[in-house]
């Protein structure tokens, strides 16, 4: 789990829940926060709409969240970050 939290912290997730074999990545919620002008969140957006079945952004109260699909244990979560990381 420490490099589960460590390598959500370094790309701008604030909170990573896994529940239900779905993980829901909260972001940073100031929109005027560098994230949301960095590679990174460049990445993001590649990344769900490249795999728009597997995941979905979303906004509720200003922040942004990213729900994952089929994430059943904490392996599962680092690979799928992993990707999400690298944009592909």
């Amino acid at each position: 789990t420490i490099t589960l939290r460590r390598m959500a912290q370094g790309f701008g997730i604030e909170k990573l829940v896994l529940r239900q074999e779905m993980m829901s990545c909260h972001f940073v919620a100031s929109q005027d926060n560098p994230f949301y002008q960095s590679e990174n969140f460049g990445k993001l957006i590649r990344y769900a709409q490249n795999h728009p079945t597997e995941v979905r952004l979303k906004e509720s109260g200003g922040r942004l969240s990213l729900i994952c699909r089929e994430v059943e244990n904490i392996s599962q979560a680092i690979e799928k970050l992993t990707a999400l990381i690298s944009g592909k």
